[in-house]
């Protein structure tokens, strides 16, 4: 990844970071890269049960995908 591509993401991650960790059901925003095609994109982790549609969670950010990962993630 270029250095303008990782700012450019590293800043989207930011600008959901600050949309969605008021709520108690978001706990992780974290950037990965899909398999086998490496896009990368922003994967937010919920709460097991969370309902992602009453969050609210975009598509992309900045052209970046979002996707969504149930279950109980705890950063340590």
């Amino acid at each position: 990844m270029s250095t303008a591509t990782d700012l450019r993401v590293r800043a989207a991650r930011a600008t959901l970071e600050q949309r969605l960790f008021a709520r108690p059901e978001v706990r992780l925003v974290d950037i990965a890269r899909e398999r086998p095609a490496g896009v990368v994109v922003l994967r937010v982790h919920l709460a097991a049960g969370a309902d992602d549609r009453a969050l609210g969670i975009p598509e992309e950010v900045d052209g970046i995908p979002v996707r969504i990962v149930p279950g109980n993630h705890r950063p340590s």
